[in-house]
C-alpha cells in the first residue's frame, strides 16, 4: 500500500486571518453605515437587560466549561 505524500498546506481554502479582517469589516460596515436600534428609551430602567446579559453570560460560561470538560475527558486528562 502507498501513502500519499503529505500536504504542503492544511487544505483550507481561505486563511483565517482573512476571515477575522472579513468579519471585523462587516462589523465597522455595521457600525458606521447603519443607524443603531435603541433597546431603551430616556429614562427607562436597564434592569431587563441586565438580567437577560447576566444570564446570557452565565450560559456561556458554562457552555465553556462544558466544552472544556469534554475535551479534557477525551483527552483522557481527567
Amino acid at each position: 500500500m502507498t501513502e500519499n505524500p503529505p500536504m504542503p498546506h492544511p487544505g483550507v481554502k481561505i486563511p483565517p486571518p482573512f476571515i477575522y479582517f472579513f468579519a471585523f469589516g462587516i462589523a465597522w460596515l455595521l457600525e458606521t453605515r447603519v443607524m443603531r436600534i435603541r433597546l431603551l428609551g430616556g429614562s427607562a430602567s436597564t434592569r431587563l437587560l441586565e438580567i437577560v446579559g447576566t444570564v446570557l453570560l452565565v450560559l456561556g460560561l458554562a457552555l465553556i466549561a462544558w466544552g472544556l470538560l469534554t475535551f479534557a475527558r477525551w483527552r483522557g486528562w481527567i
